[in-house]
């Protein structure tokens, strides 16, 4: 059975994956958090063609960064799994003094690896399950505030517009010999791009007051009473953002930079447990 939810749970889930990828440093659990990862990502039941596009997305990666820990890992100890280039080999091996794959490496290559797939898998089904209407629909209801839910909604819907306007001013000032590390080149740049915002700004605000738009009208942005979906994934991104409070007051201990007595036994449970 396929699970339904709304843009604002998958948005909060979202947050909270991400907030735990980063929190945890203890390989057990980032694997556990990548197995709900993989859970929500079925959840989503992507096609062939979006399973072939995850695989493409995150491998490459995943394995650049597993092989780069264990040959280039620093920490110590290090324990050679495979001796690639031995120290013995003329040039290249007394340059570098051997080159050699390490456990340490490895299992650290592994874990930052986990947190790349544990995020992409969970945006990459909720940029996937979402159309862009109802996130901008959802937004709009959290902000209970027209001027901004509007300005939000415009500046998503035209960001590539944007994006591909600076990619061709960029390439006509190259052309043309100037560089954007001389003030008066960057000043040239920017003078179009804002004119092109202007007229556009123009243009949307004939078009929504043509229609009727009234910035200082609330119709249709009453609250509506949460669903258990959307509070269930309130509660796990409370939960997400406490076990991430703890991990950064537990840092600034490790760093001496904040000591706070009774939190004692937090720094003992966070170091020994996340």
């Amino acid at each position: 059975m396929k699970i339904q939810l709304n843009p604002a749970a998958k948005l909060l889930i979202l947050i909270s994956f991400n907030l735990l990828a980063i929190t945890f440093d203890k390989l057990e659990n980032l694997i556990l958090l990548t197995l709900l990862a993989v859970l929500v990502y079925v959840a989503g039941r992507p096609d062939i063609s979006r399973i072939k596009t995850t695989a493409l997305v995150i491998l490459p990666p995943a394995w650049g960064v597993i092989i780069s820990q264990s040959l280039f890992y620093q920490g110590w100890p290090r324990t050679v799994l495979l001796t690639l280039v031995p120290p013995e080999i003329p040039v290249l091996g007394w340059m570098t003094g051997g080159i050699y794959l390490y456990y340490q490496g490895l299992i650290y290559g592994a874990e930052q690896s986990l947190r790349l797939v544990t995020v992409v898998l969970v945006g990459l089904t909720v940029a996937w399950t979402t159309g862009e209407g109802s996130m901008l629909k959802t937004l709009r209801r959290s902000l209970d505030n027209p001027k901004l839910s509007i300005s939000i909604s415009i500046g998503v819907r035209f960001f590539r517009t944007m994006a591909d306007e600076i990619r061709s001013v960029y390439a006509v000032f190259k052309l043309s010999g100037f560089k954007l590390t001389r003030y008066r080149d960057t000043v040239r740049f920017a003078v179009p791009l804002v004119a092109q915002v202007i007229r556009r700004s123009y243009m949307i605000s004939l078009t929504l007051f043509s229609r009727g738009f009234s910035p200082t009208s609330r119709s249709g942005t009453g609250r509506t009473r949460p669903s258990a979906v959307t509070l269930l994934s309130i509660v796990f991104l409370l939960l997400s953002i406490t076990l991430a409070l703890m991990k950064v007051l537990t840092t600034l201990f490790l760093l001496d930079v904040l000591y706070i007595p009774p939190l004692k036994p937090v720094y003992f449970w966070v170091l020994n447990n996340i």
